[in-house]
């Protein structure tokens, strides 16, 4: 199930972008992280690509839970932008939000970026058994964050799953 270093990780991956929605521009964040998921030993069980739009995000959200995945990650629309909604749906559709991944990312960044650092709305939250993330979507972001979250998600899921 995803929650010990011996079995893969399912991710559903789905990149936020109205402007790669609309023209088909190729998602090269998405690319990025469906390679390092798969280098990492993990697996990419779904894929998509949707607009900024709330009903669209948190539509997909549950869709790609359809799927059964351990992990939704969701790519792009964290900024401080009016049509950047991811994180807020993260919030919304999360019975608890583990404050510090956002944290974490942020720092790890702030060496990348600088301040800018700090408009990064990097979020993890938990579902049920599942876990939801929303990193930004430049290429290092997703490197960043996926460096971070790949190396905790086996224990946070073993935790909420209480297999431990």
């Amino acid at each position: 199930m995803g929650t010990n270093s011996k079995t893969p990780i399912k991710f559903a991956l789905i990149t936020v972008s109205t402007s790669r929605y609309n023209k088909k521009i190729p998602d090269e964040s998405g690319n990025i992280a469906s390679e390092i998921i798969r280098l990492s030993g993990n697996r990419i069980i779904s894929r998509c690509l949707v607009p900024d739009s709330t009903t669209k995000i948190c539509g997909e959200i549950f869709r790609a839970l359809y799927f059964s995945p351990d992990v939704v990650l969701l790519i792009g629309g964290t900024g401080p932008t009016k049509d950047d909604l991811t994180d807020l749906c993260v919030k919304s559709v999360s019975d608890k939000i583990i404050e510090g991944f956002g944290e974490r990312f942020r720092e790890l960044s702030y060496g990348e970026v600088g301040e800018n650092a700090m408009i990064g709305n990097a979020i993890m939250g938990l579902l049920n058994e599942n876990v939801i993330i929303a990193v930004p979507g430049s290429p290092s972001a997703v490197r960043t964050s996926l460096k971070l979250a790949i190396n905790i998600l086996p224990h946070i899921l073993s935790l909420r799953r209480r297999e431990l």
